[in-house]
Protein backbone atom coordinates (compact mmCIF):
# COMPACT_ATOMS: atom_id res chain seq x y z
CA UNK A 1 0.00 0.00 0.00
CA UNK A 2 1.29 3.45 -0.88
CA UNK A 3 0.27 6.29 1.40
CA UNK A 4 0.61 9.90 0.26
CA UNK A 5 -0.31 12.75 2.58
CA UNK A 6 0.88 15.99 4.17
CA UNK A 7 3.33 16.29 7.04
CA UNK A 8 0.69 17.96 9.20
CA UNK A 9 -2.25 15.64 8.69
CA UNK A 10 -1.43 11.97 9.09
CA UNK A 11 1.93 11.24 10.66
CA UNK A 12 0.02 9.62 13.54
CA UNK A 13 -0.96 6.77 11.17
CA UNK A 14 2.58 5.95 10.11
CA UNK A 15 3.36 3.97 13.25
CA UNK A 16 0.09 2.04 13.04
CA UNK A 17 0.50 1.01 9.38
CA UNK A 18 4.29 0.98 8.92
CA UNK A 19 4.43 -2.82 8.50
CA UNK A 20 2.38 -2.87 5.30
CA UNK A 21 2.38 0.67 3.91
CA UNK A 22 4.97 2.87 2.23
CA UNK A 23 4.66 6.46 3.48
CA UNK A 24 5.70 9.54 1.55
CA UNK A 25 4.80 13.03 2.67
CA UNK A 26 4.22 15.34 -0.26
CA UNK A 27 3.77 18.84 1.05
CA UNK A 28 3.61 20.53 4.41
CA UNK A 29 -0.05 21.55 4.70
CA UNK A 30 -1.41 20.58 1.25
CA UNK A 31 -0.58 17.51 -0.82
CA UNK A 32 1.55 18.42 -3.85
CA UNK A 33 -0.31 16.34 -6.42
CA UNK A 34 2.31 16.83 -9.13
CA UNK A 35 4.96 15.52 -6.73
CA UNK A 36 2.78 12.49 -5.93
CA UNK A 37 2.35 11.72 -9.63
CA UNK A 38 6.07 12.13 -10.31
CA UNK A 39 6.93 9.90 -7.35
CA UNK A 40 4.59 7.13 -8.52
CA UNK A 41 5.85 7.28 -12.11
CA UNK A 42 9.42 6.98 -10.82
CA UNK A 43 8.30 3.81 -9.01
CA UNK A 44 7.25 2.41 -12.43
CA UNK A 45 3.50 2.83 -12.03
CA UNK A 46 2.11 3.25 -15.53
CA UNK A 47 -1.59 3.68 -14.68
CA UNK A 48 -2.75 5.63 -11.66
CA UNK A 49 -6.23 5.55 -10.16
CA UNK A 50 -7.16 8.36 -7.83
CA UNK A 51 -10.36 8.20 -5.83
CA UNK A 52 -11.57 11.13 -3.81
CA UNK A 53 -14.21 13.74 -3.38
CA UNK A 54 -15.08 17.00 -5.11
CA UNK A 55 -12.19 18.98 -3.60
CA UNK A 56 -9.52 16.49 -4.72
CA UNK A 57 -11.06 16.21 -8.19
CA UNK A 58 -11.06 20.00 -8.53
CA UNK A 59 -7.40 20.19 -7.49
CA UNK A 60 -6.47 17.54 -10.04
CA UNK A 61 -8.39 19.38 -12.78
CA UNK A 62 -6.68 22.67 -11.85
CA UNK A 63 -3.22 21.02 -12.08
CA UNK A 64 -4.04 19.25 -15.36
CA UNK A 65 -3.35 15.81 -13.86
CA UNK A 66 -6.37 13.92 -15.23
CA UNK A 67 -6.56 12.15 -18.56
CA UNK A 68 -9.61 9.99 -17.88
CA UNK A 69 -12.76 10.36 -15.78
CA UNK A 70 -14.83 7.36 -14.73
CA UNK A 71 -18.26 7.96 -13.20
CA UNK A 72 -20.66 5.49 -11.63
CA UNK A 73 -24.26 6.69 -11.70
CA UNK A 74 -27.25 5.30 -9.90
CA UNK A 75 -30.38 7.46 -10.07
CA UNK A 76 -32.01 8.29 -6.76
CA UNK A 77 -34.54 11.10 -6.49
CA UNK A 78 -34.26 13.47 -3.56
CA UNK A 79 -35.89 16.64 -2.28
CA UNK A 80 -32.58 17.84 -0.84
CA UNK A 81 -31.35 21.18 -2.15
CA UNK A 82 -27.79 20.77 -0.88
CA UNK A 83 -26.61 18.07 -3.28
CA UNK A 84 -22.88 18.11 -4.05
CA UNK A 85 -21.31 18.54 -7.46
CA UNK A 86 -18.50 16.26 -8.55
CA UNK A 87 -16.11 19.25 -8.48
CA UNK A 88 -16.00 21.53 -5.45
CA UNK A 89 -14.29 24.91 -5.60
CA UNK A 90 -13.62 27.45 -8.30
CA UNK A 91 -14.63 26.83 -11.89
CA UNK A 92 -12.14 24.74 -13.82
CA UNK A 93 -10.27 26.88 -16.36
CA UNK A 94 -9.71 26.31 -19.16
CA UNK A 95 -12.95 24.42 -19.70
CA UNK A 96 -12.36 20.67 -19.56
CA UNK A 97 -13.04 18.93 -22.88
CA UNK A 98 -14.26 15.38 -22.25
CA UNK A 99 -15.00 12.80 -24.92
CA UNK A 100 -17.39 9.94 -24.08
CA UNK A 101 -15.50 6.68 -24.51
CA UNK A 102 -17.48 3.86 -22.93
CA UNK A 103 -20.91 3.28 -21.32
CA UNK A 104 -21.72 0.10 -19.41
CA UNK A 105 -25.07 -0.68 -17.84
CA UNK A 106 -25.35 -3.17 -15.00
CA UNK A 107 -28.80 -3.51 -13.48
CA UNK A 108 -29.71 0.05 -12.32
CA UNK A 109 -26.17 1.38 -12.52
CA UNK A 110 -24.42 3.19 -15.38
CA UNK A 111 -20.64 3.22 -15.63
CA UNK A 112 -19.45 6.14 -17.76
CA UNK A 113 -15.89 6.53 -19.00
CA UNK A 114 -14.67 9.81 -20.47
CA UNK A 115 -11.29 10.62 -22.01
CA UNK A 116 -9.78 14.06 -22.03
CA UNK A 117 -8.96 15.64 -25.38
CA UNK A 118 -5.64 14.32 -26.65
CA UNK A 119 -5.56 11.24 -24.41
CA UNK A 120 -4.98 7.86 -26.03
CA UNK A 121 -5.38 4.42 -24.52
Amino acid sequence: MLFRSTHESNQKYEEKFKNFANFNYCGKSEVDLKKVKKDLIQKSFKRLLCEGGPTLLNSMFQKNLIDELDLTLQVKLSHANNLLKIVQGSIVEPFVNLKPYQVIQHEKTLLLRYLFQGHRL
